[in-house]
C-alpha cells in the first residue's frame, strides 16, 4: 500500500485558508480596519500564500460596503448565512457558525492548506480547532480583543493575534 506523504509545514511554502465571521469582527474592531485588511494579510503573506478566504456574513449583510471590499478587491468568497428557525419559543440565530465549522473541517481533510485561520473570538470553534490539530494543520486564531473566549484567550498552545 502506498501511503501519502503529508507536506511538511514549516514557514516557507505555507497555505492558508481564512475564515471571516464579519458579524463578530464588525462589532468589536473599530470601523477603518473593516476597509483595509493589511493587518490580517500581511502576516500570512510574510509566511506563505494565502488559498482561500471566506467571509461568513447573516443574509442581511449582504449591501454593507466592507463585505463588497472583501469580495471585489480582496477576492473572499462570500458565504451567506440565513437564520435558522427554531421552535416558537426559541430564538432565532443565524447559521454562521455552522456554516464556519463545516466548510473549516472540509478545508482541513480535504484541501492541500498547511494553516487554518479562523477570524472570531467565539469559543464555538474549538471543535474545529481540535480537528485542525488532530489532522496535523497549524490554526491560528485573529480576534478583537474584547470580542475573544477567555477559553481561546487563555490556551497557550493556540496561535493567536488580537486585533
Amino acid at each position: 500500500m502506498i501511503t501519502k506523504k503529508r507536506p511538511s509545514i514549516n514557514n516557507v511554502g505555507r497555505r492558508f485558508a481564512i475564515l471571516l465571521d464579519f458579524e463578530n469582527l464588525e462589532k468589536n474592531i473599530e470601523r477603518s480596519r473593516l476597509y483595509d485588511f493589511s493587518w490580517l494579510f500581511n502576516p500570512l503573506l510574510e509566511k506563505g500564500k494565502i488559498s482561500s478566504a471566506f467571509v461568513f456574513i447573516p443574509d442581511h449583510y449582504g449591501t454593507n460596503p466592507p463585505i463588497r471590499t472583501l469580495s471585489n478587491i480582496h477576492r473572499f468568497f462570500c458565504v451567506f448565512c440565513p437564520k435558522e428557525t427554531g421552535a416558537a419559543d426559541e430564538k432565532d440565530k443565524d447559521s454562521v457558525d455552522t456554516r464556519m465549522d463545516e466548510l473549516g473541517r472540509f478545508l482541513v481533510e480535504h484541501s492541500d492548506i498547511t494553516d487554518l485561520v479562523v477570524v472570531t473570538g467565539d469559543s464555538d470553534f474549538q471543535g474545529l480547532i481540535q480537528f485542525t490539530r488532530w489532522q496535523q494543520k497549524r490554526v491560528k486564531v485573529v480576534s478583537a480583543h474584547e470580542a475573544i473566549s477567555g477559553r481561546l484567550l487563555f490556551d497557550e498552545t493556540l496561535e493567536k493575534q488580537i486585533v
